[in-house]
């Protein structure tokens, strides 16, 4: 990664600006652990100018005044914070306190005044006595907002000797960039360093994109996913999916996240949604993450000319979908002439027996029935992607006995059933769970059964090549889902 180092001048604008991690796209502090990066998507304005907010006066009241240290306000201030029992700067005692204004500073001034403002890595260079430098998060950070300002993050004790020496040359770390700044403001404000961050007017160029996929090291596309446990489950069935060299058919793909975790190991991937709007997310996230072998398709997966073009898939993914559909038998007839193993997710009315029993069920729905749910996701629309045109729910909840008949016609013999729920539970697990008085609900409720979601794999040869024995101890987060690797999701409200 491109070093984001930039030098400014003590009379260079910086602002502070109060600023939750939520802001930017982020859960808390500690992941912006690396700099370069594109952030946030909302309007971050600017705060205050540095030497107007009370932790450059305080320096200014120590070493230009000369006022002594504890009868500053802020010191003040510090040492009430720290005898709370919080920690500040490291200092959880007052006489901690009392010796980072007394002892520490003044050296910092000493040997910024002596030899100017280093960063870490100038300072292990220069200094025989160090062997390796500090650390990143020693240097002064900053970021830039949407109208290129310059934000402090962090490094105030530097920043701020550095203004009162009157430094012309002061390095500081870009840590991130707003993503609506252009090249051409960029440049203005960041010079050659601009080019750290490759896409930070991308928004408009690529269109929008998958939120909290970190892009080159640099590109963090803003946006949470909410927290659902069926997109953990989805993570650890498609990582232990064995589609090493395979052509794969994503149904029902929509914004692509399952067709890029599998286009790891696979050697195809197509992604397929009747919905344009999602599959244009899809295709720009793709690109931005460079992938050559997956496609998406804006497409209805019954249509015979775009898959006699296609052809047959070693494997076809169908989560979320058949619970959707009007026909199941129409769909299953289709996807079953296209490959000889399917991985099917659902949810199923709990009952006994029901992984031989052929039932299903039509639960309650709204005014208006739209069986190819034309609905925009959820996400890109502003709205959970659990509501539905359908009106919040499925129109058939088939057993998994059910899609078993209904397979078993087509030549599929082998099955296996993954488990059902959170913890991927037996039949017999999940029945004991949802005891009988809770398999059949009050009168006067508006559904009938309870339900629970499963994973099956359906296949014509054995099925046992498809998918790891432990495979609910695996979970191969790939490097880019920055939200799935650093819990970046959003509460379900």
């Amino acid at each position: 990664m491109s070093d984001s180092i930039i030098y400014i001048s003590h009379d260079t604008p910086v602002y502070m600006r109060y600023m939750k991690p939520e802001d930017i796209g982020l859960k808390k502090w500690e992941q912006l652990e690396t700099s370069g990066l594109v952030l946030g998507s909302q309007p971050i304005g600017k705060g205050v100018p540095f030497e107007q907010h009370e932790r450059f006066r305080v320096l200014h009241e120590g070493f230009v005044e000369k006022k002594p240290w504890n009868e500053t306000k802020y010191y003040q201030k510090t040492v009430d914070y720290v005898n709370a029992g919080n920690s500040r700067w490291g200092c959880k005692t007052e006489a901690q306190v009392r010796n980072r204004f007394y002892n520490e500073l003044p050296k910092l001034f000493e040997s910024i005044e002596r030899r100017g403002l280093l960063t870490q890595a100038e300072l292990a260079a220069s200094d025989a006595r160090r062997t390796a430098p500090r650390g990143r998060d020693q240097d002064i950070k900053v970021a830039l907002n949407e109208n290129g300002d310059l934000l402090f993050l962090d490094g105030a004790h530097r920043l701020g000797i550095a203004k009162i020496l009157k430094l012309q040359r002061i390095p500081v770390r870009v840590m991130f960039v707003h993503q609506s700044l252009g090249r051409d403001a960029l440049r203005r404000v960041l010079g050659d360093v601009a080019e750290a961050f490759p896409s930070a007017s991308a928004q408009e160029e690529e269109g929008e994109r998958l939120g909290g996929i970190l892009i080159n090291d640099h590109l963090l596309l803003s946006g949470f996913r909410p927290k659902r446990t069926l997109r953990r489950r989805n993570l650890i069935v498609s990582s232990a999916l064995n589609v090493e060299g395979k052509s794969v058919l994503d149904v029902g793909c929509a914004e692509g996240l399952t067709s890029l975790y599998l286009s790891e190991r696979a050697k195809k991937v197509v992604g397929v949604d009747h919905r344009s709007s999602v599959i244009n997310i899809a295709k720009n996230t793709a690109r931005m993450l460079g992938k050559t072998n997956v496609e998406f398709y804006a497409n209805d997966v019954r249509n015979e000319e775009l898959f006699g073009r296609l052809g047959r898939f070693d494997l076809i993914v169908a989560w979320g979908l058949i619970h959707r559909i009007t026909d199941p038998f129409e769909l299953l007839y289709r996807l079953a002439d296209l490959t000889d193993t399917l991985s099917l997710e659902w949810p199923t009315p709990v009952l006994p027996r029901m992984e031989t029993l052929s039932f299903a069920v039509h639960p309650p729905h709204g005014d208006s029935l739209d069986p190819m749910n034309t609905a925009p996701a959820g996400a890109h629309a502003g709205k959970d992607d659990a509501i539905k045109v359908e009106g919040n729910t499925a129109f058939w909840e088939m057993t998994p006995g059910a899609v078993k008949t209904i397979l078993g016609r087509l030549g599929f013999r082998y099955f296996k059933i993954l488990g059902y729920g959170e913890r991927f539970l037996s039949e017999k697990q999940i029945l004991k769970k949802k005891n009988t008085r809770d398999i059949f609900h009050a009168e006067d409720s508006d559904r009938i059964f309870s339900n629970e979601r499963l994973h099956m794999i359906a296949s014509r040869n054995p099925v046992d090549t498809w998918i790891d024995p432990d495979f609910n101890s695996r979970e191969l987060i790939p490097s880019w889902d920055f939200a799935a690797n650093e819990g970046v999701f959003k509460q379900k409200s």
